[in-house]
């Protein structure tokens, strides 16, 4: 099967499981939700510890650890923007993570962005600053109150640990294979924050609780991610695969969440999101020509 198809599939499936995610977080505080879910993911991918090999290089550990470590920062990120506003709204803004990936790839790899590139970064901006106005046109003036907003600190916090996060995915499966990096960092990701539950208020029984009233919705995120991280792996396993390209290919889950999950959720201003979220997508293309 072609990488595009696999990244296609792999953002289909993430783009529902965002829905259920949100889902849940009506009801759950963002820890206890995360430490309930990552459990859950580590539990389906005990079927693969026949598969793992555990007999890696000192420098593949620090790899999976550094990774996971960075991925807790940003998922903790994205899953408190995620609780506290429009599904419609945040989903589509992890889409100017291609800007921060071509601005590391120049650093790291000396690469340098064409007219296009650049144009494409101009689209992605344009479009976030459309998807933060309120609802309609007139509203235009509405996304520079973002500045004052934590939600900024959180956002930049996101894009920027996460686009790290797609860098070391690209070489830590040059040298391991998918489903041994999968597990440990999983398995790593669900003792963090398991850690981080036992010492919050609440404490481990929250974890009970979250199971007791949205054990489905929990499950079926869970399990929906995990097809999707496992299908995005695989493609970026390819040679031919280049991880710039791959992450616009991802973000196309924003159209899945924010169309579906925003009318789900009854939420206002759905067309200028979509508008938004089109415009950002166009961008996203555009940036890794």
């Amino acid at each position: 099967m072609e990488w595009y198809v696999l990244l296609l599939i792999s953002a289909f499936i993430f783009g529902v499981s965002e829905i259920f995610k949100k889902k849940v977080l009506y009801h759950e505080h963002t820890l206890q939700f995360m430490s309930s879910y990552y459990l859950m993911m580590f539990v389906f991918l005990l079927v693969l510890l026949p598969k793992v090999n555990f007999h890696l290089m000192p420098i593949e550990w620090f790899i999976i650890v550094l990774k996971s470590s960075l991925l807790a920062i940003a998922a903790y990120m994205i899953f408190k923007l995620l609780r506290h506003y429009d599904i419609s709204e945040i989903l589509p803004l992890k889409n100017l993570s291609p800007v921060f990936l071509l601005v590391l790839g120049y650093l790291i790899l000396n690469e340098h962005p064409s007219a296009i590139n650049i144009a494409g970064i101009v689209l992605l901006i344009a479009g976030t600053y459309v998807l933060e106005a309120d609802h309609k046109i007139s509203d235009l003036k509405e996304p520079l109150k973002v500045l004052s907003d934590k939600k900024l600190v959180f956002l930049l916090t996101y894009l920027i640990f996460i686009s790290f996060c797609a860098v070391i995915d690209k070489i830590a499966v040059r040298t391991i294979d998918v489903y041994s990096y999968y597990f440990l960092q999983m398995m790593f990701l669900s003792t963090i924050f398991l850690a981080l539950k036992s010492r919050a208020k609440g404490g481990l029984s929250d974890i009970k609780q979250a199971f007791r009233k949205d054990w489905p919705g929990i499950i079926v995120a869970s399990l929906l991610v995990v097809l999707s991280d496992l299908l995005y792996l695989s493609a970026i396993s390819l040679p031919a695969t280049l991880i710039v390209l791959a992450i616009p290919i991802r973000r196309l889950s924003t159209f899945i969440s924010a169309f579906i999950g925003g009318e789900l959720f009854h939420e206002k201003g759905l067309k200028m999101k979509l508008i938004a979220c089109s415009i950002m997508i166009a961008g996203a293309w555009l940036v890794v020509l």
